[in-house]
């Protein structure tokens, strides 16, 4: 009987035992005259992550060398070396030998610790000033210790009536936004009607550029109207400095207008090629607001209609390089991209 998927065994992404280096052999090493597996389709079948399986070949082929590159008449082809789980098992011991013991809280250390963290305002200052007055062979354990600890409430971080704990990378999940200081607009976000910022109606878009990889110069401009998420423009522009990106933006201007559609207001970020306000509305007919100071939820449109363009362009894409053609599909391919509203719209026709 054949199992299933669900049913067969999984080998884990770490702790391989004999038995699973048994079965990594068997897949891998192919008879002479076969085909042999290449490391993704291997992975598949032995039901583990590429990488796992890529750093398990390496430690079980001959020095470390899963395979060769060949050119034999102007065609690439790949050689292969086999696996020994033998060897695999060895080194996995050996390796494991040299970890050492696990590190250890001791109630010395941390009360060394609540010492020093009176005196400074984080885990991460009092552990590093107790390891340079340790002495030589005494034990310290590691910052991330420390922080685990403390998370998990075994060593108390209230010193004083204030909190001393902050996790690694955590910042306030809502901070107020502040007017961005590289320009003092004479409209803001807040000034914006609440037409715009309900999407009440059309004629309120939204402008933002997409820039190229960091060896590239181009950039992408995408202007989206806030309630018809279907009517987006896009246009290419090898540099992305400011005379560029008006021409684009007037190029938007003409095609939308031949279509039919309205601009009352455009809410754009305080990008250095767009804080010539007058300029924009010279050229759009239109008033221009701006966000405030990293805060991109407020243009959320336009936001994720950059990220609907990612699964096309990914982030190493050079936009200099991108022709008429491609440009022209991109926004065809955007403004015919299913969406959730459209879901919506037809459940509720049809009821």
């Amino acid at each position: 009987m054949k199992c299933t998927k669900n049913q067969r065994p999984r080998i884990r992404r770490c702790n391989l035992t004999w038995e699973d280096r048994k079965r990594i052999a068997k897949v891998w090493n192919v008879p002479d005259g076969l085909k042999h597996l290449s490391i993704r389709e291997a992975a598949k079948i032995l039901h583990m992550p590429e990488s796992s399986l890529r750093y398990e070949l390496k430690r079980g082929c001959a020095d470390g060398q899963v395979c060769m590159k060949l050119r034999d008449k102007k065609k690439v082809r790949y050689q292969y070396f086999p696996y020994s789980p033998d060897s695999a098992q060895e080194n996995a011991i050996h390796c494991g030998a040299q970890k050492g013991p696990r590190q250890k809280m001791t109630t010395a250390i941390v009360a060394d610790f609540l010492a020093k963290l009176a005196e400074w305002t984080s885990i991460a200052a009092a552990r590093h000033c107790l390891a340079e007055e340790a002495t030589d062979g005494q034990y310290v354990p590691s910052r991330t210790t420390f922080y685990n600890y403390a998370r998990e409430g075994l060593i108390p971080t209230v010193i004083n009536g204030k909190q001393r704990y902050r996790r690694l990378g955590s910042r306030k999940r809502y901070v107020h936004p502040k007017p961005a200081r590289n320009h003092t607009p004479e409209h803001r976000y807040a000034d914006l009607p609440e037409a715009a910022k309900k999407g009440l109606e059309t004629g309120h878009w939204q402008l933002d550029t997409i820039v190229s990889c960091r060896e590239g110069h181009g950039a992408l401009v995408v202007m989206i109207d806030r309630v018809d998420n279907h009517r987006a423009y896009v246009r290419v522009v090898k540099r992305n400095t400011r005379k560029d990106v008006y021409r684009a933006i007037r190029s938007i201007v003409k095609e939308a207008t031949a279509d039919g559609a309205k601009m009352k207001t455009i809410l754009t970020d305080n990008d250095i090629v767009f804080i010539d306000a007058p300029k924009l509305h010279a050229i759009t007919g239109a008033t221009i607001y701006y966000t405030d100071a990293y805060a991109g939820w407020q243009k959320g449109n336009v936001e994720n209609c950059n990220k609907i363009i990612r699964r096309r362009h990914d982030k190493g894409t050079d936009f200099s390089k991108m022709s008429k053609r491609e440009e022209r599909h991109t926004q065809w391919w955007i403004n015919n991209y299913p969406r959730p509203t459209d879901i919506k719209k037809k459940a509720t026709t049809k009821v």
